[in-house]
């Protein structure tokens, strides 16, 4: 008996097409852009790029890159900043367009109920428990650090961190474990007098909700004056913008509070210690954001910036961390290379690259600091 094959092109096609679909949608993708002011065109820093439990955040050029593990094109990468109307691309569309504008988001709140900053605050730390880590987590982190002058850069340092950040609720304590790290040190370093910073990742990603003297604890709170100043928006979402400042001897910082006002949650902390409680500092200032995953809040980014005075020079230490990938764990990882809060960790690299980190995410090095390193090897 003589049997035909089915040699139907149209079906051969369609199969090809559903098995190369499969195949693209498992490989790793990278994705590069620039986040703009759609007004001004400036660079919006520090931006929010989010896709699954994935993330980055723009440098002070605006510029980010940022890589998927898995990733389909047809996979939204929210992107936010606080005052600015969210946008949730596909990773096509990022693709194919990298300059990003974000618009500013002016719209007038209306039916808001009225809350004062005391009111405000309260909600805040009555709903603490249930916005705030439930979970130990794994994380990645991709932290910088940088001292310069009012001319020049002395020193860049940077690695990849593997963090165990157990509950608040639990006993252990944060570890950190270098996975790769580079530096580099410039001529004249040695003649100025450099802080002796301690704490680096672990002191950042235990950031104000976790820290026992913090102004957002039960006691801590009482030692401040919250006054609300006005509304903004971050993700759709109303929030509200909080100053405080000391209100006796025990208060110990002054700044800003975002919170969202559908969950009391702090979506960014920006404050000041007072210097006059400092021991070498002339300037302090840090910048900590929080993003929600599945009803609950966890640090996302972190800044601190610091000055002092040396020989009548001002000086400038800079630190930034992001955590680009977070999962929950049941169990306490047991980490190598881990790390002390005093540890010297970078080590010297000649490679400053962006292929360094071959396919691990990371922030872009500003074109300040490209140029620093291109003038100096």
């Amino acid at each position: 008996m003589n049997t035909k094959k089915n040699t139907n092109p149209k079906w051969f096609l369609m199969i090809v097409s559903m098995l190369v679909s499969a195949v693209l949608s498992a490989q790793p993708l990278e994705i590069r852009g620039t986040i703009l002011d759609a007004v001004t065109q400036e660079p919006l820093p520090y931006a929010n790029i989010v896709c699954g439990q994935e993330g980055t955040s723009s440098n002070q050029d605006g510029k980010f890159i940022l890589h998927l593990s898995k990733a389909n094109t047809n996979d939204r990468v929210s992107i936010r900043y606080i005052g600015y109307q969210s946008i949730e691309p596909t990773v096509a569309e990022l693709i194919e367009n990298s300059n990003i504008q974000l618009v500013s988001h002016s719209e007038v709140l209306e039916g808001v109920t009225v809350y004062s900053g005391e009111n405000i605050i309260e909600d805040l730390i009555n709903h603490y428990q249930i916005n705030y880590e439930f979970n130990d987590l794994l994380l990645k982190a991709y932290y910088k650090e940088s001292i310069q002058n009012t001319s020049s850069y002395l020193y860049i340092g940077e690695g990849l961190f593997d963090i165990y950040l157990p509950t608040i609720y639990s006993e252990d304590e944060t570890t950190v474990s270098s996975i790769k790290t580079r530096k580099k040190e410039f001529n004249g370093i040695d003649s100025v007098q450099i802080p002796h910073v301690t704490g680096h990742v672990s002191d950042m990603v235990n950031a104000a909700t976790r820290r026992k003297s913090s102004f957002l604890t039960m006691e801590g709170h009482k030692h401040y004056t919250f006054t609300k100043e006005e509304y903004s928006f971050y993700d759709g979402r109303e929030i509200f913008k909080l100053h405080f400042e000391p209100k006796d001897k025990h208060g110990n910082s002054s700044g800003t509070l975002y919170v969202d006002a559908e969950s009391k949650a702090i979506i960014k902390a920006d404050y000041y210690p007072l210097i006059e409680n400092q021991y070498f500092w002339s300037f302090a200032h840090w910048t900590e954001e929080f993003k929600e995953i599945e009803g609950t809040w966890y640090i996302h980014r972190v800044s601190y910036e610091g000055e002092w005075i040396d020989q009548n020079k001002v000086f400038t230490y800079h630190a930034d961390m992001v955590i680009t990938d977070s999962k929950v764990t049941k169990s306490t990882p047991q980490l190598s290379h881990e790390i002390s809060d005093t540890a010297s960790f970078f080590d010297e690299a000649s490679d400053f690259g962006s292929g360094f980190w071959e396919e691990q995410n990371h922030m872009l090095l500003t074109e300040e600091e490209q140029l620093a390193l291109a003038s100096r090897q």
